[in-house]
C-alpha cells in the first residue's frame, strides 16, 4: 500500500470514528428528549380531552415514532461506523463496498429523519426546544462526513491488495476441465 493510500485509510478511519462519536452524542441527546416527551405527551393529551383527541393522539404517536426512529438509527450508526473504522484498515475487496453501502443507508436514514417533518413543527412542545435543531445539525455533520469518506475512498486506486500478475494454476486447470467437458 502506498503512502497516499495509507493516509487516506487513516483519514477515513478517523472520520468513521468521528461519525460513531457524533452518533453516540445523538443517542445521549435522545435520553433527555425521551424524559421530556413522556410528561409533555400526557399533558398534551389531557389538554385535548374535550377537543380533537384523535388528532392529539396521532400527533403524539408520530412524535414518539420519530423519536424512536432517530434513537434507533443513532445506535445503529454508532455501532456500525465504529466497526467500520476498524475494518477499513483490512485490505479486503469487500471493505469499500461495505463502507459505501453502510454510509449510503445511514445517509438515507438521516435524510428521512423526522426533525424537519410536520409532526415536529406542529408539536414542538412535546420535545425539548433544543432537540430538533441540535439533531438536524448533527445529522448534517454526519451526512457531510459520509460524503467525504465516500469521495476519499473513491479517489484512491484501491484499498485492497492488487491482483497477482501471475495467474493461479488452480484457475487454469479449472478452466481447462470446463472446456473439455462434453
Amino acid at each position: 500500500m502506498t503512502g497516499k493510500q495509507k493516509r487516506v485509510v487513516w483519514v477515513c478511519s478517523a472520520l468513521l470514528g468521528g461519525f460513531a462519536v457524533v452518533s453516540a452524542v445523538m443517542v445521549l441527546d435522545a435520553v433527555p428528549a425521551w424524559r421530556h416527551y413522556g410528561p409533555a405527551a400526557d399533558s398534551y393529551l389531557r389538554l385535548y380531552t374535550g377537543y380533537d383527541r384523535e388528532h392529539a393522539e396521532s400527533l403524539t404517536s408520530s412524535v414518539r415514532t420519530g423519536l424512536g426512529y432517530q434513537t434507533g438509527l443513532a445506535v445503529v450508526a454508532a455501532l456500525a461506523t465504529a466497526g467500520l473504522a476498524v475494518v477499513v484498515h483490512l485490505r479486503r475487496r469487500w471493505v469499500r463496498a461495505t463502507v459505501w453501502c453502510t454510509l449510503g443507508a445511514l445517509g438515507m436514514g438521516l435524510l428521512f429523519s423526522f426533525t424537519a417533518g410536520e409532526a415536529t413543527r406542529e408539536a414542538s412542545e412535546l420535545l425539548p426546544p433544543w432537540y430538533p435543531g441540535l439533531t438536524a445539525a448533527l445529522s448534517a455533520v454526519l451526512l457531510a462526513t459520509a460524503v467525504v469518506v465516500v469521495v476519499l475512498m473513491s479517489k484512491v486506486e484501491d484499498f485492497h491488495e492488487p491482483d497477482p500478475r501471475e495467474p493461479d494454476p488452480r484457475w487454469e486447470s479449472f478452466v481447462r476441465r470446463q472446456a473439455e467437458r462434453p
